[in-house]
């Protein structure tokens, strides 16, 4: 999954150099000519819904130009309503799917859509984590121009270094890969644990190896945020695993999720003590988190049990992250990492 979500980082094509022109001058009034002292008509980079140029502010310094595709907007609108449709049918029609509710599964992803294709949301999600992470010389989010920012334009600094999608430039770095692999993680367990707000979009592509290893973060259209309650219910779920103590674990999913009400509690309690029984032979550090995660939504969805958005997003995040980390280092092990942040949750809630 990580490998394919890498490619569509730079793999699409571009608008053609007019079409940029004029969605730049639409969104801020002038033409890119005139609003930089150097711009590159041609994109450098090309994703799904933008694609990127390099610049120069009259200032001198080097920054990138994120310009929406056209016609973009209308095509995914499009798209979610005939996924909304496809949701209507099987909501109506089949009692399996009805249980995990695709209708409103389809409108939050229509909603997260929308706030991506809006860049003032993503220029605010950097600026907030920028915020968070200033005093930590190991993470940097690119600098934001907001005189040159709009709905469908975004502009900030230019980082230089190497992507996570190129295995190959990073271990001819010589850089410690493995140190690299631990501070982004860390990076994104902060953000969860600590500040509840995160980059929901960990794969590799947007993760760079910056000068003196320091970890870039860029693309954070894609963001989560859990409230508190969500968080302490997620937190004692994690908890509970690591712990592997099936009661426990049974209780957090049941007050997690929507259990419905021809569901067997005693059946939960039972597939779960089978999931812990699993994963207790192993110790921590060969522990396969994403595994388990995965194993452990199966059994909710065998259940029919609905997990609210915000923890589909969260657990879909650390999956993602740990995938990413393992091509970087193949021994990785996210479920090492995440001990210290349960143990401060539950100094935290002692």
């Amino acid at each position: 999954l990580a490998t394919e979500l890498a490619r569509l980082q730079a793999s699409t094509p571009a608008d053609p150099p007019a079409t940029a022109r004029a969605t730049f001058a639409n969104e801020l009034g002038r033409p890119p000519e005139e609003a930089f002292a150097e711009f590159d008509p041609t994109a450098f980079a090309s994703a799904s819904i933008a694609q990127v140029h390099r610049a120069r502010l009259r200032s001198g310094e080097p920054v990138v130009v994120k310009i929406q595709k056209q016609g973009i907007e209308s095509r995914i609108l499009a798209d979610l309503s005939i996924l909304a449709g496809m949701a209507d049918l099987a909501e109506k029609h089949s009692h399996d799917l009805k249980a995990v509710r695709p209708v409103a599964l389809v409108r939050q992803l229509r909603r997260s859509l929308l706030q991506e294709l809006d860049f003032n949301h993503e220029r605010r999600s950097i600026e907030e984590f920028a915020h968070s992470f200033a005093h930590d010389e190991t993470v940097h989010f690119p600098r934001v121009h907001r005189e040159l920012c709009a709905r469908r334009v975004l502009t900030m600094e230019r980082l230089d270094g190497i992507p996570g999608s190129d295995p190959a430039g990073l271990r001819a770095s010589g850089a410690d890969l493995d140190a690299f692999a631990r501070r982004g993680a860390n990076l994104f367990l902060e953000m969860i644990f600590r500040d509840s707000f995160y980059h929901a979009d960990p794969h590799p592509g947007n993760l760079m190896l910056l000068e003196g290893g320091v970890v870039g973060v860029i693309d954070c259209g894609m963001v989560g945020r859990l409230d508190e309650s969500l968080r302490d219910e997620i937190e004692g779920m994690l908890a509970a695993v690591a712990a592997r103590n099936s009661e426990d674990l049974a209780e957090a999913v049941s007050r997690l999720g929507e259990v419905p009400a021809t569901a067997s509690r005693d059946q939960l309690r039972v597939d779960l003590a089978e999931f812990v029984g699993d994963y207790a032979r192993r110790s921590i550090d060969e522990l396969d988190l994403s595994a388990a995660l995965n194993s452990l939504v199966e059994i909710v969805r065998r259940h029919h049990i609905v997990l609210p958005p915000q923890a589909s997003m969260l657990l879909r995040t650390l999956v993602l992250l740990e995938g990413t980390s393992r091509l970087l280092v193949p021994a990785f092990s996210l479920a090492e990492l995440i001990q210290p942040f349960i143990r401060r949750s539950l100094h935290r809630h002692l």
